[in-house]
């Protein structure tokens, strides 16, 4: 990231946790007396639905409400085939607070929440930025974003990656020091692995990707684009 963009988002005020939540509406970001918000709690639920075992808040002006769809708020219970319960509007509902400024994401998913698993508010938004330095990422327990961009740009063009085929003929990519990515040897989008970060045995591939087969124990070569 350029110093200029770490610089724009950092002195952002819509980038700055709120203070004294109780009286901001999550949409607008108005101040409001307490009173005058609507307080719509989520409570927590079960196995199938996104607050599975959590709850959290939202707090909305009358004009942010009446722009939602009031049936949302009404928290309809639904019971799946398999006897899983969630709410009617899971799916919108968290749509919704995903929309919402960064700040009030932050009261959504950190603040608010019963989830035993809390940060700092500015933490919670720096790391939604890419802005919380390594060493508070690692207090936290999180993948930092030098960790991640380490993964993102060297394992796939090292050396020791390699493409592994299975007897049920699955196969994945990884590396010798613990890395591993997909079938075609790029990393997955969705899982992370800090073992790129300050490896001090990267080396950039040359030639293609080798090919392991782990049931013939005999190797190619494999053109990945």
């Amino acid at each position: 990231m350029f110093e200029i963009e770490r610089w724009n988002l950092m002195t952002n005020l819509n980038n700055k946790a709120i203070l004294n939540p109780g009286n901001v509406c999550s949409k607008c970001l108005q101040k409001s007396k307490e009173h005058q918000l609507n307080i719509i709690h989520i409570g927590e639920m079960g196995y199938g639905s996104g607050f599975d075992s959590w709850s959290t808040e939202i707090h909305l002006c009358d004009k942010c409400l009446a722009e939602t769809n009031l049936d949302w708020w009404d928290l309809e219970v639904v019971t799946d085939c398999n006897g899983f319960e969630a709410y009617k509007y899971d799916k919108e509902i968290f749509e919704y607070a995903d929309n919402l400024p960064l700040a009030s994401r932050e009261l959504f998913y950190n603040h608010y929440s019963t989830d035993n698993y809390k940060m700092d508010a500015q933490d919670w938004i720096d790391y939604e930025l890419e802005l919380l330095p390594h060493e508070k990422c690692k207090d936290y327990g999180l993948y930092s974003p030098a960790e991640t961009t380490a993964y993102k740009e060297r394992f796939p063009i090292c050396f020791y990656v390699s493409i592994r085929v299975f007897p049920d003929s699955s196969s994945s990519s990884r590396c010798m020091f613990g890395a591993f990515g997909d079938k075609e040897g790029n990393t997955y989008a969705d899982t992370m692995t800090n073992a790129c970060y300050g490896c001090e045995m990267f080396r950039i591939r040359e030639d293609r990707i080798p090919i392991i087969y782990e049931n013939r124990y005999r190797s190619e070569g494999l053109n990945v684009k």
